[in-house]
């Protein structure tokens, strides 16, 4: 009895009302509702294939009406009826979902669907590997074997591991995408080494172009060994220290008295260990 008059009591109490305040701050705000809808536009605006299109072959203004079509349509056919009453009823939602659309899809599209262009071969053969110490390897092998026919099988399994038969992607993202074979990437590869350009300007600015093998192949072929001159006459007779020294005398004769002491020769001066 105790209990069944415990629980009418319960029922008989009270119960707080929902005031007009909190009914409103349980209402999403716009930015909230933005968020909410915007991934459902952005996945249909960026497989619309008439917006695609426009940013892959088409100028920028183009583009930007072609994608106002294309969220319109996105918008129409999501079958939202909470999103069709936000965008018709709201300017502020409708305005901010246009720009925001077309600001985060017009550079991926148009970057992943322009026509290729050389530049595009010659920024994807710099890119390499993404290896330095590979294109380091490359650069020397190229300069002995630039012209030989093995040297596309050589740059193939430098790059990858491979043994040619699978061709150099550029794009391989992109559907204006394409492949070289490797012949025609070790000629191109010979063109960019002759002008300077296999390298990167960043690279070149960062001096990762410097390849210390390569210096220390060239400085061991004058008869410098890790620091040490190992070989004399190959110093005396290269044609670089030579020319150096030709110089170096070629300026004491016009500026030191003729009581000074003589020049020390090459292999006595102090070297940079590399």
């Amino acid at each position: 009895m105790q209990t069944s008059s415990a629980f009418s009591f319960a029922q008989e109490q009270p119960q707080p009302e929902t005031t007009g305040h909190e009914a409103e701050a349980a209402k999403p705000t716009l930015r909230e509702l933005h968020e909410q809808y915007k991934p459902i536009v952005l996945e249909a605006v960026t497989q619309d294939i008439r917006y695609r299109n426009a940013c892959g072959h088409s100028d920028y203004e183009n583009a930007v009406i072609e994608g106002n079509a294309a969220i319109r349509r996105a918008v129409l056919g999501s079958d939202n009826m909470g999103l069709l009453r936000l965008y018709s009823d709201t300017p502020e939602f409708r305005h901010r979902l246009h720009r925001e659309v077309i600001d985060e899809t017009y550079p991926k599209l148009h970057e992943l669907l322009r026509p290729l262009s050389d530049n595009d071969i010659d920024r994807a053969i710099q890119n390499w590997n993404g290896k330095i110490e590979s294109k380091h390897a490359v650069v020397r092998y190229m300069k002995d074997h630039a012209r030989e026919k093995d040297t596309a099988a050589w740059l193939a399994h430098e790059f990858d591991g491979g043994d040619g038969k699978t061709p150099f992607a550029v794009r391989p993202e992109s559907p204006e995408g394409t492949v070289l074979p490797w012949p025609k990437v070790q000629r191109r590869i010979a063109q960019l080494i002759k002008e300077d350009r296999f390298y990167t300007q960043v690279e070149q600015d960062n001096l990762d172009d410097v390849d210390p093998i390569a210096i220390r192949e060239t400085l061991a072929q004058r008869g410098i060994v890790d620091g040490h001159v190992v070989d004399p006459e190959k110093l005396d007779n290269d044609p670089f220290v030579q020319q150096v020294m030709r110089d170096v005398e070629a300026i004491s004769r016009e500026s030191v008295p003729a009581d000074e002491p003589e020049q020390p020769s090459p292999h006595n001066l102090s070297l940079i260990h590399i």
